[in-house]
């Protein structure tokens, strides 16, 4: 057992200097020369280069398609909005034209009350004319010339005796009648 126990030393010690050592290196294919393997990756790694570009237009073609068809649902709504609009104004426009005609009809109504009123008022202003000028031709006649002078007298005073014996008011008046 003694010469078994440095034999093992000796194997684990070459063991672990064998380990420690770098593997040798692999030799690769000469770069001249071309595998079907590297072929093959080469050709899927261009296929997968083609795709990712292709990949990327589609996704710049559905972003320039999202923002064309955002901009028309906001003209949609624009449109829609201006056509409610445009309906609500129609609506007033009718009503008031309605509500014009109404008046308008009113106001030829109340046209021709006041066109057969002035009528008969201006067929009443004729007649007055005419009367007022036959009263002007007979106050024409008349001529007043000289001096007009006005006075008071009264006729009925009381305490005169000349109007008899009794009374010198009217008999009417007279309080002491003698007669």
């Amino acid at each position: 057992m003694r010469q078994v126990v440095p034999l093992l030393l000796w194997c684990v010690l070459a063991m672990n200097v064998a380990a420690a050592q770098p593997a040798a290196p692999r030799r690769a294919a000469p770069r001249g020369r071309r595998t079907p393997v590297r072929d093959e990756l080469r050709e899927i790694k261009d296929a997968l280069a083609a795709q990712q570009r292709q990949i990327r237009q589609l996704q710049q073609a559905l972003d320039s398609r999202d923002r064309q068809i955002r901009r028309l649902q906001e003209r949609l709504d624009q449109n829609q909005a201006t056509a409610q609009q445009a309906q609500s104004q129609a609506a007033a426009a009718a009503q008031a034209a309605g509500e014009q005609s109404r008046s308008l009809a009113g106001v030829q109504s109340s046209f021709t009350e006041m066109s057969s009123s002035l009528k008969s008022t201006a067929a009443g202003a004729q007649e007055e004319r005419k009367r007022v000028a036959t009263l002007e031709a007979v106050a024409r006649r008349f001529q007043f010339t000289g001096d007009i002078r006005l006075r008071y007298e009264n006729y009925f005073q009381d305490g005169a005796t000349t109007a008899g014996p009794g009374c010198a008011r009217p008999p009417w008046r007279c309080t002491n009648r003698s007669t």
